[in-house]
C-alpha cells in the first residue's frame, strides 16, 4: 500500500485514513507492551472519496503521536483521527490528537522533521493545487486538557466544479 500511494501525486481522503488504520495496527502490535485506545470519529456528512491530500501525509504525524506521546504517557494513551464538515460546506476539518506527557516534558531527542515534512508538503499542495483545493494545519498542545497535542487540518475547497 505504500509503494502504490507513494507514486501517486494526491490520494483521496478515504486512502489516506486506510493507511492511517493500517499504519496504527502495525504499531499497535510493534509496541503491544504500551497499550493504547484508537478512536476515529467520522463525519457521515463528509465524503471521504471527495477530498484529495498529499499521500502519507498523516502518517508522520501518527508516527510523532505514538513516539513522543503515547509511548511516553504513564497511563493507557488514547490517539484521536476526527474528520467533520466545516462551518463552510466546502470545507473540512481533520484532527489527529493523541495524549502524552504534556508541555513540561523535555524531549531530549526528536529533530522536528516530521513537522517539517508536513509542512512542506502542504505548502507544495497549495501552490500546486490553488485552483482546486487549499489546506491550513497548526499543531500544539490543548489549552482545556494539557496531556493532549492536537494536529489540525482544514481543507478547503476553492472551486466547486472539481
Amino acid at each position: 500500500m505504500f509503494l502504490e500511494t507513494n507514486l501517486q501525486e494526491l490520494a483521496t481522503l478515504q486512502k489516506e485514513l486506510e493507511f492511517c488504520r493500517k499504519y496504527i495496527q502495525i504499531e499497535s502490535l510493534r509496541f503491544s507492551d504500551r497499550k493504547f485506545n484508537f478512536t476515529e470519529i467520522l463525519d457521515p456528512k463528509v465524503d471521504l472519496r471527495e477530498w484529495s491530500i498529499p499521500p502519507l501525509l498523516f502518517q508522520p504525524v501518527i508516527e510523532n503521536a505514538i513516539k513522543h506521546g503515547l509511548l511516553l504517557d504513564s497511563s493507557k494513551g488514547e490517539l484521536l483521527i476526527r474528520v467533520v464538515q466545516g462551518l463552510d460546506p466546502n470545507s473540512i476539518n481533520i484532527e489527529i490528537s493523541n495524549t502524552g506527557p504534556g508541555p513540561s516534558f523535555k524531549r531530549s531527542h526528536g529533530t522536528q522533521m516530521g513537522s517539517k515534512l508536513v509542512k512542506e508538503r502542504l505548502e507544495h499542495f497549495n501552490r500546486l493545487y490553488q485552483q482546486k483545493f487549499h489546506a491550513q494545519a497548526s499543531s500544539g498542545f490543548d489549552a482545556l486538557q494539557e496531556n493532549r497535542y492536537v494536529f489540525s487540518l482544514m481543507l478547503q475547497k476553492t472551486s466547486v466544479n472539481l
